[in-house]
């Protein structure tokens, strides 16, 4: 699992949209959360209604969908396979930037993402041990047997049996968690940090000035009180 920050550190979102609500309302008693990936199949479905008046019939549970600036849920129809109209209606949408940010301008990056790693094996069904409780299984049931179950029941089992077993890989979970480097006390403590470093830069450089018109002006009153003088003792009284 992998957490993102919320923002302002991220563009990520747990709102669930009221046409994912309306969509996902329909699984009684499911937990359900924000995925980006329906949201971009509703706001895909929203523009090819209004093009085609119907949607694609390919993302079938995708049918509940909200008209920009309004709030009301509608179911829409299906598109007959032979109408293809939301083919190219779902081209020009997810090439045209101002059409996407028009109608998924909701569906930004999940804060929480959950992924599941899918390992497939298969081997050849049943094994020995196992042909005599199959046999028994299929005997007892009510599947229809071959008119010559009794002498072929072994490879009749071998051609048809199928056996799926759905198990984790590991236990451990893995978690991933986004943490902020940086938080509010310490953002405002170095802004402050940097704004009295510049300030008592331009203090001392202000005071470096002031000293030296100061020192300018007292040179500048003894230069004309030594003349003063010299022209004084030059002149007879």
């Amino acid at each position: 699992m992998t957490f993102f920050l919320p923002p302002p550190y991220t563009t990520c979102t747990d709102k669930i949209s009221t046409a994912i609500e309306a969509m996902l309302e329909k699984y009684h008693g499911a937990d359900y959360r924000y995925s980006e990936n329906i949201c971009f199949q509703l706001c895909l479905q929203t523009y090819v209604y209004e093009q085609c008046g119907c949607v694609n019939p390919v993302l079938w549970n995708a049918r509940s969908i909200v008209l920009p600036n309004t709030s009301k849920v509608i179911l829409a129809p299906l598109c007959n396979q032979s109408n293809t109209c939301y083919i190219p209606a779902a081209n020009v949408l997810l090439s045209t930037a101002s059409l996407t940010n028009k109608y998924c301008s909701e569906c930004k990056e999940e804060c929480s993402i959950t992924d599941f790693i899918v390992q497939i094996s298969s081997l050849m069904v049943p094994v020995e041990w196992q042909m005599n409780n199959i046999k028994r299984f299929v005997e007892n049931s009510t599947i229809p047997l071959a008119n010559n179950w009794s002498t072929t029941w072994t490879k009749h089992i071998e051609t048809n049996y199928v056996a799926v077993t759905v198990f984790h890989g590991m236990i451990a979970v893995e978690n991933k968690t986004q943490t902020a480097t940086l938080g509010v006390i310490e953002v405002l403590s170095n802004i402050g940090g940097q704004i009295g470093l510049w300030i008592g830069f331009s203090l001392l450089s202000l005071m470096e000035v002031v000293e030296m018109v100061y020192q300018l002006i007292c040179y500048q009153c003894r230069k004309i009180r030594l003349g003063k003088r010299n022209i004084e003792s030059i002149i007879p009284q």
